[in-house]
């Protein structure tokens, strides 16, 4: 009965999950950034310590407000099983607060991974696009030389041909660059809460009943094992029986009635 009070009296606690699905931004795309070696299930971890981190609470913080959130409410990541998603769960003293939490902290998530993946694939870009810049100083510095030779000379037929190669190696890097900026979108927009909290029907705790139930039970067999412990350790002698289990027993001459 105290054990069902007490638990009664907590106040009750809701909870409510959203998912988001992990996008690797190297593995299964067009193209494959620098370190595409990326371990699956390591890159999964790391998302669920990105998505259960401080920041992403913060920014959760932020998105609900101070009266949202309040001070009791947690939020926790976890990956789903055999799957590439992540699940941001709220447990608050609202159900609205809980299911409002949980997609507040999916939301920021998809917004801190978007622009890290938009980020990673944008210096990408800018590096190919530096070396085809790069090989264009040599194409106009080649263009020169050639001005300065015979049209028809051995010299500029050889210089002919390193600018046409320069130009292959330019036009490469400016192709990779613009892929990576179009993976850079396509992979952003790929990142969703793809199962966004509903509001909980029920408080999952104080659970009063099974609590009671369950205190019951331990109660029950700690009487058992108290009742049994009493026995085995209780040496002294009360029957016949007791006395024939002593290795060292004298024979019995009578009996004392009770």
């Amino acid at each position: 009965g105290v054990t069902y009070v007490g638990s009664g009296l907590r106040e009750a606690q809701y909870r409510a999950a959203a998912d988001v699905r992990v996008v690797d931004p190297t593995a299964g795309g067009a193209i494959r950034a620098p370190g595409a070696a990326m371990n699956a299930m390591r890159e999964v971890a790391t998302q669920v310590e990105v998505a259960g981190s401080a920041a992403i609470r913060d920014a959760a913080d932020q998105r609900l407000g101070p009266t949202t959130s309040g001070p009791g409410s947690s939020i926790d990541a976890a990956a789903c099983e055999d799957s590439d998603l992540i699940r941001s769960t709220a447990t608050t003293t609202s159900a609205e607060s809980a299911a409002a939490a949980a997609n507040a902290a999916a939301e920021s998530y998809v917004v801190v991974r978007a622009t890290e993946i938009t980020d990673q694939y944008a210096a990408s870009a800018r590096e190919f696009r530096t070396k085809a810049e790069e090989i264009q100083t040599q194409i106009d510095l080649t263009s020169l030389a050639i001005a300065d030779q015979p049209p028809d000379s051995v010299e500029a037929e050889q210089l002919r041909a390193d600018r046409a190669e320069l130009e292959d190696q330019a036009r490469e890097f400016t192709a990779s660059a613009r892929e990576y900026e179009l993976e850079a979108a396509l992979r952003a927009d790929s990142i969703e809460v793809v199962n966004p909290a509903t509001v909980p029907s029920g408080p999952f705790a104080p659970t009063p009943l099974r609590d009671a139930i369950l205190a019951a039970l331990l109660t029950a067999l700690a009487t058992v094992a108290v009742v049994f412990l009493t026995d085995r350790l209780d040496r002294r002698v009360r029957s016949t029986e007791d006395l024939d289990r002593l290795s060292d027993a004298p024979p019995v001459l009578g009996l004392v009635p009770d």
